[in-house]
């Protein structure tokens, strides 16, 4: 394990970084391969290809796991600073993340997502169809955001026009600077929506 003195100052939610991730990369790889940053309550950061390839396959010493509710928990999971909600199966350790593995694995077979495909299309479709008079559409926003929330929606048996309620707060907790008070409004939102969803939908 590295020293605690190998420290650099890595804050992936920083407009630096949005700038020039590549860069900062480099130069933690030729300077702090494997390094301490204090943001967000502190954490390590590996930037060598070998050292994420060790790190993703050794479950015994680095964990995954988010325990919900996580007050007084030393497992709040990957994302950081740590997320309202659990991302499963990817927030989870063995052998309960290969529990939800198995059963995914039948959903989203090769065999299985070809019969989604007539849907995805439909959806394709619909978003594009939206915009086609104008000549114009806005790729993330108005096709690559809604189709997967859609589908997604489909799948759970969840109205699928209501796909922006889920969609919007999870994108919006990955763009909006965590600290910041739009920040803390969108993470309150996520939390918000999710409950909202399981009040609805029992």
């Amino acid at each position: 394990m590295a020293k605690r003195d190998a420290v650099f100052d890595f804050d992936h939610h920083s407009l630096e970084y949005a700038n020039n991730a590549a860069g900062i990369f480099k130069e933690m790889r030729d300077k702090c391969p494997v390094a301490w940053t204090e943001r967000y309550g502190g954490f390590w950061v590996v930037s060598r290809y070998e050292d994420v390839a060790k790190v993703s396959h050794d479950d015994a010493t680095f964990s995954s796991r988010h325990d919900i509710p996580s007050a007084g928990s030393a497992f709040s999971g990957i994302t950081i600073p740590s997320a309202p909600t659990r991302a499963t199966p990817i927030e989870m350790d063995p052998p309960e993340f290969f529990e939800y593995r198995r059963m995914l694995n039948r959903r989203f077979a090769p065999q299985a997502i070809e019969q989604l495909k007539p849907k995805m299309l439909e959806f394709t479709d619909y978003c594009i169809d939206r915009h086609i008079e104008t000549g114009k559409i806005d790729l993330v926003l108005e096709l690559a955001s809604p189709v997967p929330a859609m589908m997604t929606l489909e799948f759970m048996g969840v109205p699928v026009e209501e796909w922006e309620q889920y969609a919007e707060p999870m994108h919006a907790a990955l763009y909006t600077p965590p600290d910041s008070p739009e920040g803390q409004k969108t993470r309150l939102g996520l939390s918000g929506a999710v409950s909202d969803h399981k009040d609805r939908h029992r």
